[in-house]
């Protein structure tokens, strides 16, 4: 009998993932992974991209199919690689990102509320207490699809949000998600067009860093000095300036309104609006659009690996259409 209510709960289960997959670009395996971690993270008043990281770590590449019986021990093993990915991610937060960008992130592009405010650095895995409690149950999602039967906002707006970081809506959404980002900063309803340019090469370095730390290319610590670098902004910051002053001018001569240019231009000079920026980047700098992708492959893949002990193990592929963008080793 309890063979059968176990069948029957495996078949629940991968009904919830694949009617999950006709609305959201990810594989199944992506789709059962993110259900389980929001059954663990929901509720939460805090949450840093470290913890959420941590715990995709802890989920890691479990197949039910291919694992059969859960082993109990196994999540335990995985605490070793999400300590790893913790406090990379915490010093990610701390050394590299500024004016709490990893809060942005989970707030605007991933789309969790942050009741309790800005997140804190404290582990919030508590595996003990829940290997405990669930035992055999550790890797089940069957809470959160009773959750969702009376309310899925929580899991159809993070999976959303999760699919655009990802790249998987296509580089124009992706371009959008990092303007709404940067948005937050401003007052108004543009961006500031060094802020666009400075979380794009704080996401990339992110990127570049939490890969040689996946990979056991080096040592734990942050180069400040390449973290704090404006190398390349400015000229940068100020093409993206040039290039929304030239389309309001060409706009204003040719007597043909550009979309949102006036929501700019009523701010500051610094200010460009989404379509400035959307232009700017696929006609200038078109792997832009890659950075948050990058940045979010690298968190939730990159430490996700069977064995990253491996040097023979080849790091995890990008999704198609994703092309990443990488800087020297950090």
């Amino acid at each position: 009998m309890g063979n059968s209510a176990s069948a029957t709960s495996a078949e629940e289960e991968r009904a919830f993932v694949h009617k999950l997959g006709d609305r959201f670009p990810l594989g199944d395996a992506e789709l059962r992974k993110w259900t389980w971690v929001v059954g663990k993270i929901q509720g939460s008043k805090s949450l840093s991209l470290a913890t959420l990281a941590a715990w995709s770590s802890v989920y890691g590449d479990f197949d039910p199919d291919r694992s059969g019986e859960i082993d109990c021990d196994l999540p335990s093993a995985r605490t070793k690689q999400a300590d790893r990915v913790f406090k990379a991610t915490s010093l990610v937060e701390q050394d590299i990102f500024t004016d709490h960008l990893g809060d942005a992130i989970i707030r605007v592009a991933l789309r969790i509320s942050l009741e309790g405010g800005p997140s804190s650095d404290q582990h919030h895995l508590n595996l003990a207490t829940s290997l405990a409690t669930e035992g055999g149950q550790w890797y089940s999602i069957q809470s959160t699809i009773k959750n969702c039967a009376v309310d899925s906002s929580v899991l159809d707006s993070f999976l959303e949000g999760l699919s655009v970081s990802h790249g998987r809506r296509g580089t124009r959404s992706s371009l959008r998600l990092l303007f709404e980002i940067a948005s937050c900063y401003s007052d108004g309803e543009g961006a500031v067009a060094a802020r666009l340019v400075q979380i794009s090469y704080q996401l990339t370095l992110a990127a570049a860093f939490l890969r040689s730390i996946a990979l056991n290319e080096m040592q734990m610590q942050v180069d400040l000095k390449q973290s704090s670098s404006d190398i390349g902004l400015k000229s940068m910051t100020d093409s993206l300036l040039s290039f929304a002053k030239d389309q309001r001018q060409r706009a204003h001569y040719s007597g043909i309104g550009y979309p949102t240019t006036q929501i700019a231009s009523g701010g500051s000079d610094t200010d460009v609006s989404l379509d400035e920026f959307t232009d700017w980047a696929e006609t200038n700098v078109p792997l832009v659009a890659s950075s948050l992708p990058t940045f979010i492959h690298v968190l939730f893949h990159f430490f996700s690996r069977r064995n990253n002990d491996s040097e023979d193990d080849e790091p995890p592929r990008f999704p198609p259409g994703v092309t990443p963008i990488w800087l020297p080793r950090v």
